[in-house]
């Protein structure tokens, strides 16, 4: 519910879980943990394992006077209430604090809603902006304005609603543990923005009321790499898991958890493998093994201008042809080694190297010795030795 719809169509999420169903899914909805059932009550069932997707459904309150003010929401409740068709009042300026995803999706829904002034408020520039460029871009583009470096001190009110936020400036200092600077406040900066509306989106936290699990100090769901929790046969992904995060994130968790079901129910019958953990390649040196390449930009999805695409909730973007899909598919460089001579097989006395698909070649660990003649000999100098343990 959380994902506009000019970004996710209904009827595309109503295929993905048609499909579930056509699996043999069986969906039980308006059902709460803690409340129609429990973790223990499951297991007497006769359920082996249970998956916890919950997510972070509560917004992190700012700590700031006047939030109880008539005017000033989460960032969740509006998408909610956005997507069950109870389309809020936002009043004609509207101001969205965070720089997330979901202060995106928030601000350029209320434009959609018939705001004529949004503002996205940020503690910290640009460059740090949890959300990605290109959605930062559209938003502008839609006329969004976004003021960088500010916080919230203090909702003003007049008769219980909102009339303004009053905020500071800010200078980056030190890198927090986030690797980010740290925003600090400048003394004597503070101003006043004129709105009828504040969302704040500066976080969510996770609603817990499964009894018996252990819970981190950032109030998720305490579990391993694999999504085991403390509890046996319970497991645990998404944004439960790790806090807010993408929707990519959570899919892939998803699947980790899935692999972990099956080697907890099926022991030494299961089916399914975890994805291997694969190194992140330099990008220069792929470059350099392909640099007779001519430079191609990417497929222009040929979006929507922003003046029309602000003023509904459709769709803005188009799907490739298959002609563009394979033009785009072109432009891939590859991860192979770039001309599969095979010469480091040949000369492997060990038969530590083997041929593993096209332009590939898979290593034996077990029977390398590190002796560095394929290193030494590789054309393209795409193979490097690397201490054990850091391999």
């Amino acid at each position: 519910f959380g994902v506009p719809r000019f970004r996710l169509p209904l009827e595309v999420l109503e295929r993905e879980i048609d499909t579930l169903k056509k699996l043999g899914v069986e969906i039980q909805t308006e059902k709460t943990l803690g409340e129609n059932f429990t973790l223990e009550g499951l297991k007497q069932d006769g359920y082996r394992a249970v998956f916890l997707g919950i997510g972070a459904l509560n917004c992190t309150p700012l700590d700031i006077p006047g939030e109880d003010a008539q005017g000033f929401l989460s960032a969740i409740d509006f998408l909610r209430d956005y997507h069950n068709g109870n389309h809020p009042e936002t009043g004609n300026r509207v101001a969205v604090i965070g720089g997330g995803f979901t202060a995106v999706d928030t601000a350029r829904t209320a434009v959609r809603l018939g705001a004529k002034e949004v503002f996205i408020l940020y503690r910290r520039t640009r460059d740090e902006m949890p959300a990605t460029a290109e959605e930062v871009e559209e938003a502008e583009e839609e006329g969004i304005k976004i003021m960088y470096l500010v916080s919230p001190k203090e909702v003003i009110t007049r008769n219980g609603k909102v009339t303004a936020l009053r905020m500071v400036n800010h200078v980056l200092g030190e890198r927090d543990a986030s690797d980010r600077r740290r925003p600090v406040e400048v003394e004597g900066t503070e101003f006043t923005l004129a709105t009828n509306t504040i969302i704040s989106a500066v976080g969510q936290q996770v609603t817990l009321s499964a009894a018996g699990l252990t819970v981190t100090r950032r109030g998720t769901i305490e579990c391993s790499d694999t999504g085991a929790t403390s509890l046996p046969g319970v497991f645990v992904g998404g944004d439960a898991a790790t806090g807010p995060g993408s929707v990519i994130e959570a899919v892939a968790s998803g699947g980790r958890a899935a692999v972990s079901i099956d080697k907890y129910v099926a022991g030494d019958a299961a089916y399914l493998e975890y994805d291997p953990e694969l190194a992140q390649v330099e990008k220069e040196k792929v470059i350099l093994r392909v640099d007779d390449l001519r430079r191609r930009q990417r497929v222009d999805g040929e979006k929507v201008p922003a003046a029309r695409r602000a003023a509904d909730f459709e769709p803005y973007t188009r799907t490739l042809t298959e002609k563009e899909a394979v033009a785009e598919a072109s432009r891939c460089l590859g991860c192979g080694c770039g001309i599969g001579c095979g010469i480091c097989e040949r000369i492997c006395q060990s038969f530590a190297v083997t041929p593993a698909g096209l332009d590939r070649f898979a290593l034996d660990e077990d029977k390398c010795v590190g002796c560095g003649m394929c290193l030494h000999l590789c054309p393209n100098e795409n193979i490097e030795v690397v201490p054990e343990e850091d391999s």
